[in-house]
């Protein structure tokens, strides 16, 4: 039962926010331009019709001028898209660009929501996770308040997000982003095609906690291009033995690392490089004995971050495909395209 909760609470850690992720790895930025409203009097406002996460048909009939967002991808991809003045409330890990420090803060997550907050700031438009309860989002409904439900953690889902909140923004930054992270999904599959089975590298995926591994078709597993997943399920958190991954033999093995402080650099990544190779017999896998053990920051499994997770995952697969590209410096354009910040640390090893 306890290891139930270890488990619950990391993967709400992975899907609600990335907390640490503005509250460290952001120190002090360099707060981007106030987004450009969609309410111009010479504009007639087209209504936006959505289907949620969950189904819900959801129609956004008029102009948007104040949002509660109540997850930190969701609130970060508003901001890069240029609509953080419409935000008017957030939960308490939206600390990045700097502006939104100063937003009203309605909860810790989407799971604790103060709602007479919420329906103090009048908005027109909630945005949440999947975390949300339903008492919560029913009292939103019965105030007609519009609210869309969504998972930031999905790659179809955050690109629908990112299309429809482009209709609702309006802004040349929406359409502009869309491209850029359309850019590196179709770069991935361009590189790997005509790729042949024999071609492929079989590969362990493992989540945070040890032994702990990412399915072939699960969301996060279903990001990985260009090899073969040893552990054939469609969960997130699949439980394998280290007998299955020694049995097994992995080309490749891709380790999702998590820092409480956010201090992603070298020294982190080679510490847990090597508790990864101290487990026991691990030590003999031909990816550890070929040096092709890869480590990342899960903060790139979210949101407006996932097509650089992606690229990774491609290169650690084919790097003769992708020798041309550096990870980190793509991530790093992203930031400083989008927000006008430059990122520090680096967030993939090698």
């Amino acid at each position: 039962m306890q290891s139930k909760f270890v488990l619950y609470g990391i993967a709400t850690i992975l899907i609600v926010s990335v907390a640490a992720y503005g509250v460290y790895l952001y120190t002090n930025p360099t707060p981007s331009p106030p987004g450009n409203s969609n309410t111009s009097n010479n504009t007639v406002f087209t209504p936006v019709n959505i289907t949620d996460y969950y189904g819900r048909n959801v129609t956004i009939s008029s102009p948007v001028k104040r949002i509660v967002c109540l997850n930190s991808g969701f609130t970060e991809i508003i901001c890069a898209m240029g609509g953080e003045s419409l935000i008017v409330g957030r939960e308490s890990y939206s600390t990045f660009p700097a502006s939104m420090q100063n937003v009203t803060v309605v909860g810790t997550t989407s799971w604790n929501v103060n709602v007479e907050l919420v329906l103090e700031l009048e908005p027109d438009l909630i945005i949440s996770d999947i975390m949300i309860h339903s008492e919560d989002l029913t009292r939103f409904e019965e105030a007609n308040i519009t609210t869309i439900i969504e998972y930031p953690a999905d790659l179809t889902r955050v690109q629908q997000f990112m299309s429809y909140m482009a209709q609702i923004l309006k802004t040349p930054k929406a359409s502009a982003l869309i491209s850029w992270m359309n850019q590196y999904v179709n770069l991935v599959d361009q590189r790997l095609q005509n790729l042949t089975a024999s071609e492929m590298p079989k590969f362990y995926f493992e989540f945070v906690q040890p032994y702990m591994a990412y399915g072939s078709g699960s969301r996060i597993g279903q990001l990985v291009k260009g090899g073969i997943n040893i552990v054939n399920s469609t969960s997130d958190n699949t439980k394998v033995s280290a007998e299955f991954v020694l049995e097994q033999n992995p080309d490749v093995v891709l380790l999702t690392t998590y820092s409480p402080t956010q201090t992603y650099n070298e020294e982190f990544f080679q510490s847990n490089l090597a508790a990864f190779q101290a487990r026991e017999g691990l030590s003999n896998l031909a990816a550890v004995q070929s040096g092709r053990v890869y480590l990342f920051s899960y903060t790139l499994l979210q949101g407006m971050r996932i097509p650089v997770g992606m690229l990774f995952f491609a290169k650690c697969m084919q790097p003769d495909r992708f020798s041309d590209i550096d990870v980190n410096n793509v991530l790093r354009d992203l930031y400083r395209q989008f927000f006008d910040y430059e990122l520090q640390g680096i967030y993939v090893y090698p």
